[in-house]
């Protein structure tokens, strides 16, 4: 089974698209032409290890075709995690407003983004082992011995 643009659209807007809306970007449109979703479909591709995109401003059904079923969640997972750095990259620059009784607190949607970003991390590394580092055993062997002296050093 392939993803299509369309359907990871629709996907990421079920996820973010409110999101996307108050950070100014398009947070509706899922007809595989969304502009504001094509850097974190890019992004999940390439992390994936897909490469041959045939061009990167515009991800298209065929780019698409190479994620597997095995690599669907993982896929989907990243191109959120991208979505949202891009959303807090627009939203930084907002600040709380006080108008009268009328209060928004806009400056903090960047740190409740800050967070929702770093889970979404925790989740890659945890269920789909992407971002941590590579786990490796090995053995050093530094045996040496000095002369004239009974002791030996092993470290």
């Amino acid at each position: 089974m392939s993803i299509t643009r369309q359907q990871a659209e629709t996907v990421l807007i079920r996820r973010v698209g409110g999101l996307l809306t108050e950070a100014g970007l398009d947070g509706t449109s899922r007809a595989g032409q969304n502009k504001d979703l094509n850097d974190p479909i890019t992004s999940g591709l390439l992390k994936l290890g897909h490469t041959s995109i045939v061009d990167i401003s515009d991800v298209t059904d065929a780019d698409l075709a190479a994620v597997t079923t095995d690599e669907l969640d993982a896929f989907l997972t990243l191109a959120e995690h991208r979505a949202l750095q891009n959303i807090q990259t627009e939203v930084i620059r907002l600040v709380d407003v006080a108008i009268g009784p009328r209060r928004e607190a806009l400056g903090r949607m960047s740190v409740q983004l800050e967070k929702r970003i770093a889970v979404k991390k925790m989740e890659l590394e945890m269920e789909h082992g992407i971002g941590s580092g590579a786990l490796e055993i090995g053995v050093i062997n530094a045996n040496f011995a000095t002369k004239g002296d009974d002791t030996i050093i092993v470290g």
